[in-house]
Formats: structure tokens, C-alpha cells, sequence
């Protein structure tokens, strides 16, 4: 959720922000930073994202930690508790060249995506992929009709194993929030490893179904939240996670509701695909199987 003050306590905002802005403009002689930005929160075959090339690129993909020069205009952001502010961050910022924020990372202008680095404290090891086009939340019907959207699942598996986490498939995983689970109305998936106990718990299961009108019910995360839970073989094309999603038994009809974490098996087939939905105290937030703090930084 957005938390945002002044200045002050800097670090308790930090600890409890998604994304962090850091802009940079000048008062007459004095440059003055200002804290602006503090937020929640696929491939065709052939055409992952390292294979766009030259102009169509911006920002080499560097390690985790690397930063990049900014343009020389910052950018101009919402102030909390708007919900555009990472829409103006990943269509505006992130698409200038160079970059107007320093959490740009990588921008694709062939496949319309970004990727941003979140600066909360609290997660280190934590990525967004955003779409550069504006695109409200799981609940849009593009989504699941037209790319770029639609392949967002392996172009986001992609950078986080090949550029920015490194880690073993099993211990990689990728979240969407419902609305209700979310406070920023621009499509973000987050980036980063599973939590130990989650994967631990899902090497387990003895049978997970591969049927998502008949998913495997299990009880996940750190709070205790129902999950219906499948196998699958890619996230790409008619296997989108977007479009499987509207097989699954509670989500005709209630879309925004739904969340979904995409979950590295290190087997065949290779992914499960989790889904909760918000109901009573649950706010439909599967961001909560990640592990995005430093506890990623030491898996090998």
C-alpha cells in the first residue's frame, strides 16, 4: 500500500512502500530531491525479450544493485495516494532516453514493456514489469485479447532469470494483486524468488491437477489463504496465465478479484500457477507467496 510523507520518518516510509522515486530538479542553484513515488503494487515463441534489438532497447540489462544516468528532466510524478503514479512512471519515465527515474531499468519498445527496479527496504531482491502503454489491473479485458499483455508472464520470467535474480527456476516466482489487493491502477507483475516454505509445500503435494476447472486446494502463505493451484507446461500463447485464469471456478464473473502467482517447479511441467481470490479478510494478494527480501539474495 502507498504510504508517503515528507521527509520524515524516511525510513519507516521506506519500509512500507512498493517502489520508491527519487527525483531530482533544481530550485534555482539548489538541487533538491524529492522523494515522489512510493507504490503497491510472456513469449511468443522466437520473441523473448533479449532478442529485441538496437533502437527498439533502452538500458542494458545490468546486475542486481547496477543503477543507470538520468535524463537531464526528471520526471514530473503524481503525488500519493494517486493511482497513476506508476502509469506516469512506466509510460513516461521509463520511456525517455536516457531514463527520467533512476528505478528504470529496462525498456522494451517492441514488445511494450518495462522493467523497474522496487526500492522499497523492505525489497531488495523485488522487480516490477509494467506494460508502456496504459493498462488498469488484472480486470482489463486486453489482457487476455491482444499482446503485449497477454505474453507479460514469460517476458517477466524471462528478465528476472536471465538479467536481474539468477535464481534456480524453483525458487523464482511472479505475482499480480487484484484490485482490491493493489493501490495503483497501472498492470504491474512483481518479480521475484518464492518463499522457501511455499515451495517446500508444493514439491509435497503429492497430485496437483493440470485441469484449471478442477485445481488442487491448498493452503499457502504466511497468513493462511486459500489457494487453487495447477500445473503448466508454458505461459505463452493460449497458455497465457491471463487467459487460463478465466477456466478457474470463482473467477467467471469476478475478475478483479482474482490474484495470481506463477511459481517455478525445476521439473516438468514447469510452472504451478496459483490463484486466490479477495473474499472476507483476504485482499486476493499472491504477492504474498514472494520472498523479495534479502533471504532471495542468498539462494544459489
Amino acid at each position: 500500500m502507498i504510504r508517503f510523507a515528507a521527509l520524515q520518518p524516511i525510513r519507516t516510509m521506506l519500509d512500507n512502500a512498493y517502489v520508491r522515486c527519487a527525483c531530482l530538479t533544481a530550485v534555482g542553484p539548489v538541487a533538491v530531491l524529492a522523494v515522489a513515488l512510493l507504490a503497491s503494487g510472456v513469449s511468443v515463441a522466437q520473441r523473448s525479450p533479449a532478442s529485441d534489438s538496437g533502437s527498439h532497447e533502452r538500458g542494458t540489462h545490468k546486475e542486481h544493485g547496477a543503477t543507470h544516468a538520468l535524463s537531464a528532466s526528471a520526471c514530473s510524478l503524481p503525488t500519493p495516494p494517486s493511482r497513476d503514479i506508476l502509469k506516469v512512471l512506466a509510460t513516461q519515465c521509463c520511456t525517455q532516453s536516457p531514463f527520467g527515474d533512476s528505478h528504470c531499468l529496462h525498456y522494451s519498445q517492441n514488445n511494450k514493456f518495462v522493467t523497474v527496479k522496487d526500492a522499497a527496504v523492505s525489497k531488495p531482491f523485488g522487480y516490477l514489469i509494467l506494460p508502456s502503454i496504459a493498462v488498469t489491473g488484472i480486470e482489463q479485458t486486453s489482457v487476455t485479447e491482444a499482446d503485449p499483455v497477454a505474453e507479460f508472464w514469460q517476458y517477466g520470467w524471462d528478465q528476472g532469470m536471465n538479467y536481474y535474480l539468477k535464481k534456480p527456476a524453483s525458487h523464482t516466482a511472479l505475482a499480480i494483486n487484484s484490485l482490491k489487493g493493489r493501490d495503483q491502477d497501472q498492470l504491474h507483475i512483481h518479480i521475484s524468488c518464492v518463499l522457501q516454505s511455499v515451495a517446500t509445500q508444493l514439491a509435497g503435494t503429492a497430485q496437483i491437477s493440470a485441469n484449471p476447472t478442477q485445481p488442487t486446494a491448498l493452503t499457502l502463505g504466511p497468513h493462511g489463504n486459500q489457494y487453487e493451484v495447477i500445473t503448466l507446461t508454458s505461459l505463452t500463447g493460449d497458455n497465457s496465465p491471463f487467459k487460463i485464469l478465466e477456466k478457474f471456478p470463482h473467477a467467471a464473473g469476478h475478475i478483479a478479484d482474482q490474484s495470481i502467482a506463477i511459481i517455478g517447479t525445476g521439473k516438468n511441467p514447469p510452472y504451478y500457477m496459483a490463484v486466490t481470490y479477495a473474499s472476507g479478510k483476504n485482499p486476493g494478494a499472491a504477492e504474498e507467496l514472494l520472498d523479495q527480501t534479502t533471504a532471495c539474495g542468498s539462494v544459489k
